[in-house]
């Protein structure tokens, strides 16, 4: 968690390599951590890193739903919609 808010902390001052750094932590710690995956996302898509931006959106969208819940990462689908899965080039 701590990881995750230094992130949030750099993301907000758009700090993008320093957010995603942090953000990379945070999925280390906890590959679950589907939240911590789609700001990744957003951080290395601000600095152009394509194949990094497409492997922490497929980590955050491959969570299952949290029990007991009617929530999800899938219901934060809506943030990863803006960041689409690029095709790979063959």
């Amino acid at each position: 968690m701590a990881n995750f808010l230094i992130g949030e902390g750099a993301f907000r001052r758009a700090q993008a390599r320093d957010a995603l750094a942090s953000y990379r932590k945070a999925v280390a710690i906890d590959s679950t951590f589907a939240i911590a995956a789609l700001r990744g996302a957003q951080a290395a898509a601000w600095i152009h890193t394509g194949d990094e931006t497409d492997a922490m959106v497929r980590l955050a969208l491959s969570q299952p739903s949290a029990p007991g819940t009617a929530t999800s990462p899938r219901v934060s689908l809506h943030i990863a919609q803006g960041m689409p899965i690029r095709p790979r080039r063959t």
